[in-house]
């Protein structure tokens, strides 16, 4: 069995111990804040665990994690009652409901009428249960696992909202994982954050720092050459570019593809000459994590002081920010 953190700065964690049952029993020690999200991994099952500093027994019966028994954890103990709590709610087992309809229609025109009838009830699902955490949240302001509760609120709500959230938490749920992982974001990727800095190589090998382009307007462009409807757009985006590459403007392509033939190929095709990195290992790249990316394509625009100025702008709306920027 081996213990993996749930870190989310961090896109593929190390364990951080690894047991073997002798006679049926196993302990193993490491480090945790309070409230720290980690999984238990064996062979294909996983068990997530909250963890704060202490004696905590797991208790495996025939070696089924789902049926796992935890004591001494008040995380897990909190964590397990959000969910209960949250589980109550109708909107819960409608949204589940849907989902499966979704999922085991066995047509696409059936998985096609499912999935329209499944969007406008997982829309109303995110709604209530952003305002079920933020009540959860205040019922249980000593709680460790308040950060990580508002942490699944990240991208249902407005960042200004999320940031006086996140101050109104306790000392211990801002040091865990999930709240230095919003104070990162709050920090480094909201609107007037500073960006956060990297090194990739270009298509030449050469490495290039987000640093090189101080002084500049920076779009930071996510996109991958499998990638067609962001392909798409790159006619629009070359003529945005050549429109402001002489007014302090310019564009930072970052490639989430694996190899390197295709990643060349389709700049060649689409005329995207502009500075190109990648590192060539798909979505582990480490940019995912470091600027959270979830989905290509994506960007950022960064102002000539290294602060963030907008996020995933569609195109339209960059040429009118940049217009305003040029004046």
């Amino acid at each position: 069995m081996q213990i993996y953190p749930n870190n989310p700065l961090i896109r593929r964690s190390d364990k951080v111990g690894e047991v073997s049952l002798i006679n049926g029993k196993a302990t193993v020690e490491f480090a945790t804040g309070n409230g720290d999200s980690f999984s238990l991994a064996f062979k294909e099952q996983r068990l997530g665990l909250y963890l704060e500093p202490g004696t905590v027994k797991v208790n495996i019966p025939d070696r089924v994690l789902k049926d796992a028994g935890v004591s001494g954890s008040k995380s897990t103990q909190q964590m397990g009652q959000w969910f209960a709590d949250w589980k109550k709610m109708p909107i819960y087992e409608i949204t589940s409901k849907a989902q499966d309809k979704w999922l085991e229609a066995t047509t696409d025109a059936l998985k096609a009428v499912a999935k329209e009838e499944y969007d406008p009830i997982k829309a109303i699902y995110d709604q209530e249960r952003m305002s079920f955490n933020t009540k959860w949240i205040i019922s249980n302001p000593d709680a460790d696992v308040t950060s990580e509760v508002l942490k699944s609120c990240k991208g249902y709500m407005p960042d200004d909202q999320l940031a006086a959230w996140y101050e109104g938490l306790n000392e211990r749920a801002k040091g865990n994982l999930a709240g230095r992982y919003i104070k990162y974001n709050i920090d480094s990727l909201f609107v007037n954050g500073t960006a956060p800095a990297f090194t990739q190589a270009d298509t030449d090998g050469h490495l290039v720092k987000l640093a090189d382009f101080r002084g500049k307007y920076v779009l930071l462009d996510f996109w991958a050459s499998w990638c067609l409807p962001r392909r798409a757009e790159n006619p629009y985006l070359l003529k945005l570019y050549n429109r402001f590459k002489d007014r302090n403007f310019t564009i930072l392509g970052v490639s989430l593809d694996s190899e390197r033939k295709p990643w060349l190929e389709a700049i060649k095709k689409d005329q995207v000459f502009w500075t190109q990195v990648s590192e060539l290992n798909g979505f582990d790249n480490s940019l995912i994590t470091k600027y959270a990316i979830k989905s290509v394509p994506a960007n950022v625009l960064i102002a000539p002081d290294g602060k963030i100025i907008a996020k995933n702008i569609a195109l339209w709306s960059l040429m009118e920010i940049l217009e305003r920027l040029d004046k």
